[in-house]
């Protein structure tokens, strides 16, 4: 029988419904969940404050794990892992994008950063308030500015938005060029670049090894490519129903409903 002891969730089209909330109905199933022992885990490529600031106002502790995987914190919101970019691979993509005039923005622990002028957190308006008034975001003012940075500051992803699929393609190949970083997508229209490496399922199995438990202990949700590897070494890896059709083909199970219709809530309760 599988005895699984940990949930690990995606947040953006999995967790959280178009309004960017967990639904009542979900929370009190995991708070269910959580009171018979299970530990809940939000898995995101979310800043960390950010997901923080959700882990907050649900009824039970979680662990996070955030920036797809480079930073770590257990349920007593202790850090138990982090890994930044390397800081000359971090400045090859910066200025490739620069030269490329993309709009881009990347993250601390706690803050977003961009340059002066981008418009890539634009999407940052549909959190909701009370999360988005957490959050600070800080501006350089050129890309020199921004390098100079790099001596006191350590940056764990890098995103950017494009909505020509051909110039993203593009940006991508290039990308894929510089050492010590990896590229992945959580929308159609981004890329998301973290230290080479990293990913949300190697995080999950040092959580997990830090529980005493494997990834045999394991059920994870998602909705998008970054979390492949998360979905593909879950002992149970689920797909929502709109996820990818590349994710979907990598999971165990599908959910029969959407994140806007309590997916998650209706998986649970037939699973256990």
């Amino acid at each position: 029988m599988i005895d699984i002891k940990v949930l690990a969730f995606d947040m953006d089209g999995t967790l959280l419904n178009s309004e960017k909330i967990v639904s009542r109905g979900t929370s009190l199933e995991l708070e269910r969940l959580s009171e018979s022992g299970v530990e809940i885990v939000l898995s995101s490529g979310r800043l960390h404050k950010s997901i923080e600031a959700y882990a907050k106002i649900l009824p039970f502790k979680t662990s996070i794990v955030a920036t797809n995987g480079s930073v770590v914190t257990d349920s007593e919101g202790r850090r138990v892992y982090e890994k930044p970019i390397d800081t000359d691979a971090f400045i090859k993509v910066v200025n490739l994008l620069y030269d490329y005039k993309m709009n881009f923005h990347f993250y601390g622990v706690n803050e977003f950063y961009r340059l002066k002028g981008t418009t890539s957190l634009n999407t940052y308006s549909r959190v909701p308030k009370n999360i988005k008034d957490t959050i600070d975001i800080i501006e350089y003012n050129n890309i020199g500015e921004l390098r100079d940075s790099c001596e006191s500051n350590s940056y764990f992803k890098v995103l950017l938005v494009e909505e020509d699929e051909n110039y993203l393609e593009e940006i991508r190949t290039e990308l894929k060029k510089i050492d010590g970083v990896k590229i992945s997508s959580s929308w159609s229209n981004n890329i998301e670049i973290v230290p080479e490496g990293v990913n949300k399922a190697k995080s999950l199995k040092y959580l997990c090894k830090n529980l005493g438990l494997s990834l045999d202990n394991l059920m994870s949700f998602g909705d998008n490519n970054n979390d492949i590897e998360m979905i593909e070494e879950s002992k149970v890896g689920v797909a929502m129903s709109n996820a990818t059709n590349e994710l979907k083909q990598k999971a165990d199970f599908i959910t029969d409903y959407d994140n806007d219709h309590d997916g998650i809530m209706k998986f649970l309760k037939q699973y256990f």
